[in-house]
């Protein structure tokens, strides 16, 4: 009997246990997040919950997965690819808690609802903004001042999506709404969470960018359609070109990878050097794995050689190889062929032997020339703290100077005083602002019964007792 009473305990605790954990479950649909980035400021963006373990936050076209736990009323939504992750409460439909990212020590106050639109509809768009590329400067006349070229779309009816693109990347996909002349675009994605708000003056822009709770960046910025970034290959270069580059690794199997392996020879290689935090550099790694799973690489590899094989053995690449054909086709006879095959060989042999030590020769002058500027640069640097040391010199002995005539100066007019019984004396430096440690010196006297005047006024006998001063 008591084993039946046990046995309908545990059923009716896993019942309500099992009620109870229903209740703690975001239902499917539509949700707004909402980061605090500042006091009583919130970054807004949406999600979709699209079952018990999947959430789906959304970004104008961007959409990217999170995993969803549920451990009584907690929740966890984890990325998939970032380390930040959301640990809340959740509450009905509604959810509080924090955005995480513990190596960079970063909690940001989170919140969540369900909707479906993360701003105020906003106002007729400013045809302006829309139309034209904008140049953007970002914390201008601060130390980590840049540019950045901003482009907005029409995304739908009252929502505008943009992209603010800089030298070494973007800011994502900005969702958002203009209201009269007020600016406001967000983004969330698990790494990089940006609330940027701005006023539209003419044809200027004035705003902030918050980047999460931690920091923000002004912004000023005005039209310029014909505003470029950087190139890209001034950024980022291999200094000799002909040094080569090679690199070895272990893949996931603990197997040696090295870039002279024999499957990589005579290919064309993509080599990404990029971090794991960095989201652009994710975007070109999904880009890649769908080219390589859509495309016949072997095909392409086939025709790399093919074109290889051509520049090598008639000097044509493959790509001109047709227009090659087709002249040679249009020639009236084999004398015209062979008249151009003597040209070509002429124009090649006025073009002259090739150095082939120049690139030893270019190596052996470009260190003699490094040397020479390093030797240059100690020089310089010796110079610099020479003239420092000089400096100090020179102030410490215009102190030394003044103190010391001081010092003669009061013992100059007590043994005056003494030896003319009584009367006034005194010593005047001739300031030289270019050089303190050369000024002139003046003496002004004043024998009893007599004005005061320099020395030289003085008659002989005044001029000797007043020099024995």
């Amino acid at each position: 009997m008591f084993n039946n009473y046990r046995l309908l305990f545990l059923f009716c605790f896993l019942i309500i246990a099992s009620c109870n954990k229903k209740n703690n479950i975001l239902s499917d649909g539509d949700y707004i997040g909402y980061l605090e980035v500042d006091n009583k400021k919130y970054l807004p963006f949406n999600y979709t919950i699209e079952n018990d373990s999947l959430l789906v936050v959304k970004n104008s076209l961007e959409k990217v997965d999170f995993y969803v736990e549920y451990f009584n009323d907690s929740i966890f939504i984890n990325s998939k690819t970032f380390e930040g992750y959301i640990k809340g409460v959740v509450d009905g439909n509604k959810v509080t808690g924090f955005f995480i990212i513990e190596s960079l020590d970063r909690v940001i106050p989170f919140s969540s609802k369900p909707g479906k639109t993360r701003f105020k509809s906003g106002s007729q768009l400013n045809p302006k903004l829309i139309n034209n590329s904008w140049k953007l400067i970002l914390n201008k006349g601060q130390e980590n001042e840049s540019k950045s070229i901003a482009n907005f779309e029409k995304f739908s009816n009252e929502l505008i999506s943009s992209n603010f693109r800089t030298n070494t990347g973007d800011y994502g996909f900005l969702e958002g709404v203009v209201n009269k002349n007020t600016l406001t675009l967000s983004t969330f994605n698990g790494s990089r969470a940006y609330l940027i708000e701005a006023e539209i003056i003419g044809d200027s822009i004035f705003g902030l960018i918050y980047q999460g709770n931690h920091g923000r960046l002004t912004i000023e910025g005005l039209i310029d359609n014909s505003f470029e970034l950087d190139d890209e290959y001034s950024l980022t270069r291999i200094d000799n070109s002909k040094q080569g580059f090679n690199f070895e690794f272990e893949d996931l199997d603990g197997k040696l990878i090295s870039l002279s392996d024999e499957k990589y020879l005579n290919k064309a290689v993509v080599v990404q050097i990029m971090g794991s935090w960095c989201p652009n550099c994710l975007d070109e790694t999904k880009f890649y794995i769908d080219y390589l799973n859509n495309n016949n690489l072997d095909e392409f590899n086939n025709l790399n050689q093919l074109s290889q094989s051509c520049r090598e053995k008639i000097n044509v690449d493959l790509l001109n190889l047709e227009n090659e054909v087709e002249k040679f086709k249009k020639d009236e006879d084999l004398e015209t062929a062979e008249k151009r095959v003597l040209r070509l060989l002429s124009e090649r042999e006025r073009i002259g032997a090739v150095n082939l030590l120049a690139e030893d020769e270019y190596t052996k002058l470009r260190e003699k020339v490094d040397e020479t500027i390093k030797d240059k640069n100690e020089i310089q640097e010796s110079i610099e703290k020479l003239h420092d040391a000089i400096n100090k010199i020179n102030k410490e002995g215009v102190t030394r100077l003044k103190d010391a005539f001081q010092i003669v100066n009061e013992n100059f007019e007590k043994l005056f005083t003494k030896l003319f019984g009584g009367g006034k004396a005194y010593l005047k430096l001739i300031q030289n602002d270019e050089d303190p440690l050369n000024s002139g010196l003046e003496i002004f006297a004043s024998p009893p019964g007599k004005k005061m005047q320099n020395i030289t006024l003085l008659s002989g006998g005044e001029q000797a007792l007043t020099a024995i001063s």
